[in-house]
């Protein structure tokens, strides 16, 4: 559906910001890949017996054409803070253009 990579990639080239991805355990000296990433930060609504809790989280898409197969445990840099993927990369788009990915700050 070239129709739909056209329309992604500019809507990456729009919103988009410049990071990078290192593969979980690099080897010294690996150098990492840059990619365009969106960034979400959705709140997250959970019950905990009577109590109801909100958790702010950061989540961002890559796409698949800038990044094949990213990983749990990989790391993404923007704006000069680490992040780790916490959970299984996950495609939710029907074209399956786009990795929607969870982070969580690492050191």
């Amino acid at each position: 559906m070239p129709a739909f990579d056209d329309v992604t990639a500019d809507l990456f080239a729009e919103f988009g910001r410049a990071a990078s991805y290192a593969v979980p355990d690099a080897a010294p000296g690996a150098e990492p890949q840059a990619v365009t990433v969106i960034v979400k930060q959705p709140d997250r609504e959970g019950r905990f017996g009577q109590i109801e809790a909100v958790q702010a989280t950061l989540m961002v898409d890559v796409q698949v054409a800038d990044l094949a197969k990213p990983l749990k445990g990989g790391v993404i840099v923007l704006d000069g803070s680490n992040y780790t993927i916490a959970s299984a990369p996950r495609r939710p788009d029907a074209n399956a253009l786009v990795w929607q990915l969870d982070l969580v700050a690492s050191q």
